[in-house]
């Protein structure tokens, strides 16, 4: 609910002068304490790897035992009938590829989101304009903002001059949004309401200003979005959760 309060409130519960910026040592202690500024992630496997392990599975392993199972079955009784097996067999397959699929999509939406990700920014630390990696910005630094720059960090606006973002990528909206940093909201608003607030992966197309850090890496609310696919990716399929209830019978 930051967008509530005044910018002396946030510059104080922050604990940063607007004219002097942090100080790089406290910049460093608050870098340690919070982590690097960047979206979630997960390893990165192979394709080959990532459908394999669709297989590692105990409830795909009960399906496959049940399939081997039901061939021997056959072959002892002299009357193989392989409809069964292949049924079984097709489930199974199916499910790696639904599982698959979920997968690729997710580290494509992972992708597609670190490339919305600038390199560096410009802030005042100790008292002068710096250029750092974005992957360094910590809740509390000043940050200049100018046309044509992705913004690194949820950020609370100090001064806004015909400042526009465009904000497609969080709300859908497709028309650039006007920002001003002197509007004080008396309660709690959405995303695409904050018109004091600029928000991490979005471009400023038009104006300048600057602002402070209020939200970092996953806290952001791209950072979250990202966090919600890597949770997705890990929830299961629709067989997986059929067999788990099955297993509870």
């Amino acid at each position: 609910m930051l967008e509530t309060k005044s910018i002396q409130e946030i510059l104080n519960s922050l604990k940063v002068n607007q004219e002097n910026g942090l100080t790089s040592i406290e910049a460093k202690k608050r870098l340690e304490k919070d982590g690097l500024n960047k979206l979630p992630e997960k390893k990165k496997q192979s394709r080959f790897v990532l459908f394999l392990k669709q297989f590692h599975d105990p409830m795909i392993y009960i399906l496959l035992a049940a399939a081997i199972i039901s061939f021997v079955v056959g072959l002892i009784q002299s009357h193989l009938d392989l409809s069964e097996t292949i049924i079984i067999l097709a489930i199974v397959l199916l499910n790696a590829i639904v599982g698959f699929v979920q997968e690729v999509r997710a580290e494509n939406a992972l992708e597609a989101l670190k490339k919305l990700s600038a390199p560096t920014c410009f802030v005042r630390r100790d008292k002068e304009v710096k250029e750092i990696k974005v992957e360094e910005l910590v809740k509390g630094d000043i940050v200049i903002l100018e046309s044509g720059t992705l913004i690194g960090a949820d950020i609370r606006l100090l001064t806004s001059f015909n400042l526009r973002t465009d904000e497609s990528s969080l709300t859908g909206e497709s028309l650039p949004i006007e920002k001003d940093h002197k509007i004080v909201f008396s309660s709690a608003v959405g995303v695409g309401d904050r018109l004091n607030t600029v928000y991490m992966s979005t471009p400023v197309v038009y104006g300048h200003g600057e602002g402070v850090v209020i939200k970092t890496g996953e806290e952001t609310e791209i950072g979250q979005i990202a966090k919600m696919i890597v949770s997705e990716n890990e929830q299961l399929t629709p067989l997986q959760k059929r067999l788990a209830e099955f297993s509870k019978l």
